[in-house]
């Protein structure tokens, strides 16, 4: 019988790629719990983040609850958007085409036009609480890369369009799904979780 293991999330892409390398096991999301749910995450850290989304949902459903908090960091804008990687533009704009062609935009004005200049990496940060044991654990994984001067690419979501893994010429959303989930900041991190689970 298959586990079940609640994540804190209802954006479907990350629920997609959650189930994909989360194969032996039930995956409960927050569109099980509460429809439309958005937890606020005021913290200052990929780690903080995660854990406030993993707590709020341990107070009210049991087992192991999962939590992630992603975002894209530019290196030579002092990492960048960084944690605030969903929210620097605002409420008001909500299309991810839109948000690409703003940082694009933001990275021409300070001239980063060389590969090296536009060097970058995704941070995933997995937080995971067992509400049997009240045990917290983080798991963190990044992909290096760099930015592509424009966007480029169909599959993906949020910054897929503009991130070129080291290593490749494409980026992840020309790459396609199956390929970025060997090599995602989120498919690292999930690993080392599940392999964390299947040890315990």
């Amino acid at each position: 019988m298959k586990k079940t293991i609640w994540i804190a999330t209802n954006n479907k892409n990350k629920i997609k790629e959650f189930k994909f390398i989360l194969k032996e096991f039930n995956i409960n999301s927050l569109d099980d719990f509460q429809k439309d749910l958005d937890i606020i995450e005021d913290g200052d850290t990929f780690e903080k983040n995660a854990l406030i989304k993993a707590r709020y949902l341990a107070k009210h459903v049991q087992g192991i609850i999962i939590a992630d908090d992603s975002g894209l960091c530019i290196n030579n804008l002092n990492d960048f958007p960084g944690v605030n990687s969903k929210r620097w533009v605002g409420n008001d704009i909500k299309n991810w085409d839109e948000i690409n062609n703003k940082l694009l935009d933001i990275i021409q004005q300070n001239n980063l036009i060389t590969v090296e200049q536009r060097k970058a990496h995704f941070n995933c940060t997995l937080a995971l609480i067992d509400t049997t044991t009240q045990k917290e654990k983080i798991f963190t994984g990044i992909v290096e890369g760099h930015i592509a001067l424009y966007q480029d690419g169909n599959d993906g979501f949020a910054y897929d369009k503009i991130f070129i893994p080291n290593g490749y010429k494409d980026t992840f959303a020309r790459l396609g799904f199956e390929i970025k989930q060997k090599l995602s900041h989120r498919s690292i991190a999930l690993n080392q979780l599940k392999e964390y689970l299947e040890n315990i």
